[in-house]
C-alpha cells in the first residue's frame, strides 16, 4: 500500500530522489493529471496526499541536512511538527535584503541564488539553510534568497526556533555556527571588493 512520487508531483518540482525495487514488484502507475482531477473531487484525498507528502519531507531533510545531524533520531519527529513546507515559484524571494525576516529556511528540492546588493554570492540546493543571520541577531536580512527554479523549503518561526533552541542546545549550536560562516564569507567578500576599489 506504499505510494511514491506525490512530492514532485505536489510542488511540481524535479524528483528529489531515485526509487529502486529490491525485489519483483508490482506497480500502479496514477497519471499526474488523475491524481489533480482525483484530489480536486476529495479534499479528503488531497489532504492525506499532502499530508505524507510533507511528512516525507521533513523526514528526508531531517537525515540529510546538517543542521539536523547533532539532534537525537528520537527527537526529531517532535522537531517536525514545528516545520511547515512553502513552495516558492522561480524567481520569487523568500528573503529580501534589508527586509526583517522571522523565519528559519532549509531547502528541500530546488536551487535558489543568495544575493547581496544586485551581485550573486552563493547559491542553496537541498540541505542547506538560509535566514539564520536575521533570526540569530534579529536585524534585517543582509541579502536577497531568490529561486532560481520551482523550490521546496521547509519553514521554522523565529518563535518556534527559541523555543526550541533551549531544548535542542545542537540546533542552535549548528545555526549559529553557520551564522559565523556566513558572517565571515560576507566580510571576505567586502574586503576583496574594497581591494578592487583601490586597484
Amino acid at each position: 500500500g506504499a505510494f511514491f512520487g506525490e512530492i514532485a508531483l505536489l510542488a511540481g518540482t524535479p524528483r528529489t530522489a531515485d526509487v529502486m525495487c529490491t525485489q519483483d514488484s508490482w506497480l500502479i502507475e496514477i497519471p499526474a493529471a488523475a491524481v489533480r482531477e482525483i484530489a480536486g473531487k476529495s479534499p479528503n484525498f488531497a489532504r492525506v496526499l499532502a499530508e505524507h507528502a510533507r511528512a516525507r519531507l521533513l523526514a528526508n531533510i531531517m537525515l540529510t541536512s546538517k543542521l539536523f545531524q547533532g539532534v537525537e533520531a528520537s527527537d526529531r519527529s517532535a522537531l517536525q511538527s514545528r516545520f511547515t513546507p512553502q513552495w516558492l515559484a522561480k524567481g520569487s524571494s523568500c528573503i529580501s535584503e534589508g527586509a526583517p525576516n522571522s523565519y528559519l529556511y532549509v531547502m528541500v528540492s530546488g536551487e535558489c541564488s543568495v544575493r547581496k546588493d544586485g551581485r550573486e554570492i552563493a547559491r542553496l540546493s537541498a540541505g542547506d539553510t538560509a535566514g539564520e543571520i536575521s533570526i540569530i541577531t534579529g536585524k534585517p536580512a543582509l541579502a536577497d534568497v531568490v529561486a532560481l527554479s520551482d523550490v521546496v523549503v521547509m519553514k521554522l518561526a523565529r518563535s518556534e526556533f527559541d523555543a526550541l533552541a533551549g531544548k535542542y542546545p545542537t540546533l542552535l549550536s549548528e545555526v549559529y555556527r553557520l551564522y559565523i560562516e556566513r558572517r565571515d564569507a560576507d566580510a571576505e567578500t567586502s574586503l576583496h571588493d574594497a581591494e578592487d576599489l583601490i586597484v
